[in-house]
């Protein structure tokens, strides 16, 4: 199956990359994904990272883990290629699961690797800032992004489900998983998982989106 591309005007066209490992935020083999866009943290169905002596890298399994999703050009995408197959990986495509939404990317995955230790308590993510709640850590960036049927309830604390939608504020954030429990119940609300379509540049993000409990009024 071809993976899904993005073209933007003037642009060579991109591809999402599924980085997990080594590969993602913060691994030594994160400078592979120079230049490429960080566009969420999803689910990958059927592979989990594993440990292959020389790097983590992603592997066929039974369970489905939080990966890192990036789009990236396709001279990156050959540099991944001629890196990977040093180490044994494949390019191949996987499916990525975000609340309701399913998504295809490329990836590279190996076998016959030993399963790796128990995943760091620190999760990435692009979370959508609610217009009176402070983030829970310093974001990496912030982005303007457009919802659909979201928009501030009227505290401003955090989001309800409306027609139509809104423009908000992305935070690109390195957090750690109780803090970010613990901002959440400050806030009364729960992780809504959605896309969001940046303004500076139409990509499609993933976004991880604080929903006020106990329905969508106010």
């Amino acid at each position: 199956m071809e993976p899904l591309s993005v073209g933007l005007a003037g642009i060579p066209r991109l591809v999402p990359y599924a980085a997990g490992g080594d590969l993602a935020y913060g691994g030594r083999l994160h400078g592979l994904l120079a230049g490429s866009m960080y566009a969420g943290t999803l689910r990958a169905l059927g592979a989990c990272v594993t440990d292959c002596g020389d790097a983590l890298l992603l592997a066929k399994c039974g369970r489905d883990e939080p990966i890192e999703l990036y789009y990236v050009a396709p001279d990156a995408l050959r540099v991944l290629d001629e890196r990977l197959s040093g180490l044994g990986a494949m390019r191949r495509t996987i499916v990525l699961r975000h609340g309701g939404l399913v998504v295809h990317a490329e990836t590279h995955l190996v076998n016959g690797c030993r399963p790796a230790a128990a995943r760091s308590q620190w999760v990435r993510l692009l979370l959508v800032l609610p217009p009176e709640a402070p983030p829970p850590a310093t974001p990496m960036a912030v982005y303007t992004a457009v919802l659909s049927n979201l928009s501030p309830c009227d505290n401003g604390q955090a989001f309800c489900e409306k027609e139509g939608g809104a423009e908000a504020a992305v935070a690109d954030l390195l957090v750690s998983e109780k803090v970010l429990s613990s901002w959440l119940e400050g806030l009364g609300a729960r992780l809504l998982e959605t896309s969001a379509q940046l303004s500076h540049n139409s990509l499609v993000a993933y976004v991880h989106v604080p929903v006020k409990l106990g329905g969508s009024g106010d």
